[in-house]
């Protein structure tokens, strides 16, 4: 399998090519089946991609993607992963698992987008009113 930044994933010796945004609608079905516990640790290049067609208007895909945003050597996914499931199944904290990852893995949270997200729309709501009430003040 291999991953395109703008393609999706490559899949198998034929290459069949699969967008993100069925990816991403693949994992929301299995998402949902599991009540939003759904970890993916991603190995293909680009993978971290996958977060980009996410919507607020649908149902969050998964509840964690660990994966590369650029290209990564298998050399290095073969020395990384298995040190993963290892941190993983002996300590059970996935923080301490992804660490072993190293730099070339990103961690995306849905949980914590939503939240970020949210807190900063809230952010720009609250100075808009500040600004409109400052304006209301100095116009009376």
């Amino acid at each position: 399998m291999h991953g395109s930044q703008e393609r999706g994933l490559d899949i198998g010796i034929t290459g069949e090519l699969i967008d993100w945004e069925s990816v991403i609608d693949s994992l929301r079905i299995l998402n949902i089946k599991l009540n939003n516990e759904l970890v993916i640790l991603m190995t293909a290049c680009h993978g971290l991609h996958a977060i980009l067609p996410i919507s607020f208007e649908k149902v969050a895909p998964f509840l964690c993607l660990i994966a590369p945003e650029q290209e990564i050597k298998i050399g290095r996914i073969e020395d990384r992963v298995p040190e993963f499931h290892r941190e993983l199944f002996s300590s059970g904290s996935l923080v301490h698992a992804c660490q072993k990852l190293g730099n070339e893995f990103n961690y995306f949270h849905s949980a914590e987008f939503l939240f970020k997200t949210l807190t900063g729309y809230v952010s720009v709501l609250k100075m808009a009113m500040r600004m409109k009430s400052k304006c209301v003040t100095t116009t009376e």
